[in-house]
């Protein structure tokens, strides 16, 4: 915590977690980034990935890559036998909601109703 100030960047995957990054844009000059779905599923990993590799220069290992490759294999094999088609209901907390919706709707599955016990307003993704 004591050299904060001179990381590289801040990742909030979490609406409500954004203002401590915006703090140290402000307060330090330090790179925010405030607009990321959490890293759940695919999409979700692959911008988390690339926020990183912008912020610190460093390429993505190549054994992610690999993983990830069998990752969409995995997918394709249980979407295509057992989730395509299926009807889901999500409800939990506005983050968490965010990425599980992007995740079944990676896995073919229909999204009939998400929701949060939030009062949020301001929540939007698209997907």
């Amino acid at each position: 915590m004591k050299n904060i100030s001179a990381s590289k960047g801040t990742i909030s995957i979490a609406k409500y977690a954004k203002t401590g990054a915006e703090t140290l844009k402000q307060t330090h000059k330090v790179p925010a980034v405030t607009d990321n779905l959490p890293p759940i599923g695919i999409k979700g990993t692959d911008k988390f990935l690339k926020t990183v590799n912008k912020l610190s220069g460093y390429d993505i290992i190549d054994t992610l890559m690999t993983e990830r490759g069998l990752t969409l294999d995995l997918m394709a094999d249980v979407s295509a036998r057992y989730l395509a088609g299926r009807k889901v209901v999500i409800f939990g907390d506005p983050t968490l909601v965010t990425g599980l919706t992007s995740l079944v709707i990676e896995l073919g599955m229909e999204v009939v109703m998400v929701t949060t016990g939030s009062e949020e307003k301001n929540i939007s993704y698209r997907y």
